[in-house]
């Protein structure tokens, strides 16, 4: 790819899926339109749009921060991941607003050193309670989204058909100097019988462009109802496992830390 491109943003064209195994089997498969923004390169912009895709700093990081974006990232990470160059681009990858709204279940920030090596990647978690949470992981200073096994120990509530115990295991691939693709896996288990189960399978994956005016538009065509579409899909899937009789637990206090790794 044009060396010129690599810090411009981008329009992620892909799908999600989600097969659940636990208790009953249950899957689904939407088209989704994401985009990748390089943050550093946007200069701490509060609001960046191209036609209808919108992008606001204010829907992201910690609601309670009175700092920019990046001045906020680059704090948590001097607090929590102070042994790790993460002085490079830092990509976000995450749902746009369109037409003024946006429900962003997760979003990834890829966090690079100076050799373009994703070595932190914050995972922002959003539930339907207007709660957030940070899943941060920390790389050892290798290139961390080459597919490789990553952990993390759940503690934020997300549906109200599984509890708040087990173990996240992320496989994330990204390459910030090829910007072609981007799949992100995120498989849930559960301890059971001495034995970890998996409970769900989830994938976020597509296809990486220049946004332009016309990606963008074409964009909103392809998917006109994105931006109300996605919660009213959330509770039509929790409305299917309710007719299935799966257990149903009730919503716990959010996490007293704000960001676990």
């Amino acid at each position: 790819m044009n060396g010129s491109l690599l810090d411009k943003p981008q329009l992620l064209l892909g799908h999600t899926w989600h097969a659940r195994s636990a208790v009953t089997e249950h899957a689904f498969r939407y088209s989704l339109c994401g985009l990748l923004l390089p943050l550093r390169s946007m200069q701490n912009s509060t609001k960046w749009s191209c036609g209808p895709l919108v992008f606001k700093a204010s829907d992201h990081g910690d609601p309670a921060s009175h700092l920019g974006l990046m001045a906020w990232l680059d704090q948590l990470l001097e607090e929590h991941a102070p042994e790790l160059d993460t002085r490079g681009e830092v990509w976000l990858q995450t749902l746009p607003r369109m037409l003024g709204f946006a429900f962003k279940p997760v979003s990834f920030w890829y966090c690079t050193d100076q050799a373009a090596r994703v070595t932190a990647v914050l995972v922002e978690v959003n539930n339907t309670f207007g709660e957030r949470h940070i899943y941060l992981l920390k790389g050892k200073g290798e290139h961390m989204t080459d597919g490789r096994r990553l952990t993390a120990q759940k503690v934020f509530h997300v549906s109200p058909f599984f509890t708040t115990q087990g173990e996240y295991e992320f496989r994330l691939t990204f390459d910030p100097k090829r910007l072609d693709r981007v799949s992100t896996n995120i498989d849930l288990y559960v301890n059971a019988g001495g034995s970890a189960q998996l409970q769900i399978k989830t994938n976020w994956n597509g296809a990486l462009q220049p946004v332009t005016s016309r990606t963008a538009w074409t964009a909103l065509v392809s998917h006109p109802l994105q931006s109300v579409g996605v919660i009213l899909k959330i509770h039509w899937q929790a409305a299917r496992l309710w007719l299935k009789q799966v257990p149903f637990f009730s919503k716990p206090l959010k996490p007293k830390e704000f960001v676990s790794s």
